[in-house]
């Protein structure tokens, strides 16, 4: 399987938030991948800003990680995954739908987020987005009349109609949502009147019990909470923090580190450690002037390192990408905490396993799968090339692997005959 090229979208906007011919490509890249999946009809499932491949300076989209994808010949084996929650439709969880209009919604969040930074790059900074969350998150696809992410888009008078079709899609049940396409055009937009309030008064004015209870894409913690943070170890989380110390020094070896401590380093405390390669992809390096900030950190939560001699154990979150670490307001950091230790929103376990694909591709029977509950980080994703050998391996000899071509730019020729479903799985993941 090629290698994927290029940026994951979340940093390509990141780093082009001012370049607004690089947006402009991007916006249209997406278009004709959105194309592309209508036409053969399939479905990605878990369109997001870490599940996109940016290259050719904006040009060419790729798409990674295709566990919950959708192809006609295995509709019957139901959805393996939720997605993202800051890029799915309210009711993405609570139907679990499984077919060809999967990516619609999306993909017209990604679009209409694309466009509006293209327009104003302040949004990035007004709305508080992160890789994880661009301009929106479900908070806002709940709301749309009362979120400020809405009302602060809609300024741009020629993205207010669109800014107020989106609304009426997040109010309207998942399956009237319309082809990027027709929403772009709009056609066949949900007929149901909504009214985008006014952006809210700053932040100093609005007390976290008036906003709607945090829905976080990973748990939510506490950084003084040490022994939550410990039941983590090993878990996706998002913490909340106040900083108390930053230490920038260099290993013996001569490389460059930084350390965000959220306590006193004499003791049990959660930081975050930024190391020399990753300090490349931080743009705004942490240092004495960001004591007393607050910030929102998303990682994996690491074994606590424990010096003895000492006498500290420091749980900790490397980051090494851009966006992992983000500085928020003292009320926001309030009103993501006040809903701290609940279920994330964003990931429940796989209804069904890639073995139990498999088995049921094969032909095996077996127990039927329970249903899925709350799980506190993403699943694992499982290697496509691994999958693809297993079942090439029980259906007949191997198919050779047509050159790799990007999605979006993908011309689609008919075979002379239907082909299978493993035929299909394999030209969809290598090609």
């Amino acid at each position: 399987m090629a290698w994927a090229s290029g940026t994951t979208l979340g940093e390509f906007l990141e780093d082009n938030l001012r370049n607004s011919a690089a947006l402009g490509r991007l916006a249209d890249a997406l278009a004709k991948l959105a194309a592309y999946l209508q036409k053969e009809g399939i479905a990605h499932g878990d369109l997001q800003s870490g599940n996109l491949m940016v290259s050719r300076d904006g040009s060419s989209v790729q798409l990674i990680d295709y566990d919950g994808m959708f192809v006609d010949e295995i509709k019957d084996l139901g959805s393996a995954e939720l997605g993202h929650v800051n890029f799915q439709h309210p009711q993405r969880k609570s139907l679990n739908p499984f077919d060809a209009s999967l990516d619609r919604f999306s993909l017209i969040a990604l679009s209409l987020s694309i466009r509006a930074l293209q327009l104003d790059a302040s949004l990035w900074s007004k709305t508080n987005s992160e890789a994880d969350a661009i301009l929106f998150r479900t908070n806002d696809f709940l709301d749309p009349a009362g979120s400020s992410a809405f009302a602060l888009v809609a300024r741009n008078t020629s993205l207010a109609t669109h800014v107020k079709n989106f609304a009426a899609v997040c109010k309207s049940p998942m399956a009237r949502a319309p082809e990027l396409a027709d929403f772009l055009a709009g056609r066949n937009i949900p007929t149901i009147p909504i009214v985008i309030a006014p952006p809210r008064p700053t932040a100093g004015q609005i007390s976290v019990a008036a906003r709607p209870g945090y829905v976080g894409a990973y748990p939510v913690l506490s950084a003084t909470d040490y022994a939550a943070c410990l039941r983590a170890v090993g878990d996706k989380v998002e913490v909340i923090g106040r900083i108390v110390e930053v230490k920038l020094d260099k290993t013996r070896g001569g490389k460059p580190y930084i350390f965000v401590n959220f306590g006193p380093w004499q003791g049990s405390i959660f930081k975050v450690s930024i190391w020399s390669d990753g300090l490349a992809h931080v743009k705004s390096k942490p240092d004495a002037s960001w004591v007393g900030k607050w910030v929102s950190v998303v990682g994996l939560m690491e074994p606590p390192f424990v010096n003895k001699k000492f006498r500290y154990s420091h749980l900790s979150i490397t980051v090494g990408a851009a966006g992992t670490m983000t500085p928020i307001t003292e009320q926001e950091a309030q009103w993501r905490l006040a809903g701290a230790g609940r279920a994330a929103g964003a990931f429940t376990a796989a209804t069904t396993s890639n073995q139990q694909t498999l088995d049921k591709i094969k032909g095996v029977s077996g127990p039927a799968p329970s249903p899925a509950g709350p799980r506190a980080s993403s699943p694992a994703p499982s290697s496509n090339a691994q999958v693809l050998q297993k079942i090439r391996a029980s259906s007949g000899p191997s198919v050779p692997t047509p050159p790799p071509v990007s999605p979006g730019r993908h011309t689609y020729q008919p075979p002379s005959q239907q082909p299978g479903v493993v035929e299909r799985l394999f030209k969809w993941l290598f090609g």
